[in-house]
């Protein structure tokens, strides 16, 4: 058996962005006005008893039409008062903010009713994290809060636990996403809450950290939970973050992303981890399971047997985007094919083929599937054709979308884009 294409075609992972993240636009310099830019927004000074340095709001307010226009200027750095909160911070429209590392001392003073809409604003956004301002404790105040974003925020263990304190005892919020945990040997401490909680993604951290957080989720709605960049820690609290997931929200589940920076052994976390999940979770949709820091390291995974491809495709009939670091067999990825109808991705190591196989019946078309990411090609057979291999990948993924590189540096790829132009 000889490698056809040894080529990574999928890129590497990003940290995933779930809510209304992508809706916020990168904050503007300080020197720009509304001349310079139609999305640039003067900043104001916001202000509160409770709240004795609050972050400059510069640049967004983000309502839910779109970015609110000003047209003034203000420096960040000017003792002025802003003249701009009552009007455009405070009109009935805006329902999110973004908050920088830009911080202001206190220069205005809000009245009741200022203090009331500010506190019903519904999404906060840190894009850089605001350092200064640590912790968070003001966030308890906003409590029609519904998606947080809090990438940036101090990593420090002590801030990190205010902060969860006072996002556990919001009543409404659904959403936490780029939340970057310690990765040292101190645990954060979390008190039971987040009532409401769907989706969070955290970044960075260790198990023992990720775990604590699980044990603290009340919510019985959690939907999504993405741990990316997980650093080296407990391989038992890890495996214990798996066991967590699928006794506290296996019916509620739709996502889930396990991706690390460190790599933890295939045989004594990997497969564990992977076995654990695969006996709950019935309405999962996403799961990508990452172990091993090279993705492309075939020896590391096993090629998965048939009888596990069949009881994997049992346990999560709904699968739409799946990515391990499992090698398949043509077989297995018959099996899943047939059995997910509404596979839209799919990312694995090396596809086994046998080569008599590839002159037997072709399955039913795959018309849902786009993309596909193998990092090598296999036949049995060293003097077969790639040619061979690309028309039945085309046969079988009719609409399949192949990315530029893989279509330059893989030959079966390459095969593929020459059949889909129809030469």
């Amino acid at each position: 058996m000889v490698d056809k294409c040894s080529v990574t075609t999928s890129p590497t992972p990003s940290r995933k962005k779930i809510g209304r993240v992508s809706n916020i636009t990168p904050a503007a310099p300080a020197s720009w006005t509304s001349s310079t830019t139609a999305k640039s927004i003067a900043p104001s000074t916001l202000a509160s008893p409770d709240t004795p340095l609050l972050p400059a709001c510069y640049p967004h307010y983000v309502p839910s039409h779109g970015i609110t226009t000003v047209h003034s200027h203000h420096s960040l750095h000017s003792p002025q008062k802003s003249a701009l909160s009552s009007h455009h911070l405070f009109k009935r429209s805006t329902s999110e903010i973004t908050l920088t590392t830009k911080i202001m001392p206190l220069t205005t003073n809000l009245n009741r009713a200022k203090k009331k809409r500010l506190y019903s604003f519904s999404s906060i956004y840190s894009l850089d994290g605001v350092p200064q301002c640590r912790p968070f404790s003001f966030l308890a105040k906003f409590q029609n809060l519904k998606v947080v974003e809090l990438r940036g925020h101090s990593t420090d263990v002590e801030d990190q636990s205010t902060t969860l304190k006072a996002l556990s005892v919001l009543p409404h919020l659904e959403t936490i996403t780029d939340f970057e945990l310690s990765d040292g040997p101190e645990v954060v401490s979390c008190p039971p809450g987040f009532p409401s909680l769907s989706h969070i993604s955290i970044c960075s951290g260790n198990p023992t950290n990720i775990l604590a957080i699980l044990q603290c989720i009340s919510s019985p709605f959690l939907e999504s939970f993405f741990s990316q960049d997980l650093v080296k820690g407990s391989m038992k609290d890890l495996l214990s973050c798996a066991s967590l997931l699928v006794s506290k929200f296996s019916t509620t589940l739709h996502q889930v992303i396990f991706s690390s920076d460190h790599e933890y052994p295939v045989e004594t976390v990997g497969i564990p981890l992977f076995q654990t999940l695969l006996r709950g979770l019935p309405n999962l949709r996403t799961f990508k399971l990452t172990t091993a820091t090279d993705y492309t390291d075939r020896t590391k995974w096993p090629t998965m047997t048939d009888e596990q491809a069949d009881r994997m495709t049992l346990a999560w009939p709904n699968m739409e985007n799946l990515s391990l670091q499992y090698s398949l067999s043509f077989q297995s990825l018959k099996t899943i094919t047939a059995a997910w109808p509404n596979l839209t991705s799919l990312t694995f190591s090396t596809l086994y083929i046998p080569t008599p196989d590839l002159q037997l019946s072709l399955p039913k078309p795959h018309n849902t599937l786009r993309k596909l990411f193998v990092s090598t090609f296999r036949q049995s057979d060293p003097a077969a054709s790639p040619d061979d291999i690309a028309r039945v990948i085309h046969s079988i993924f009719p609409e399949l979308e192949v990315g530029f590189m893989a279509g330059i540096c893989c030959e079966v790829m390459r095969g593929v884009v020459v059949l889909q132009r129809g030469y």
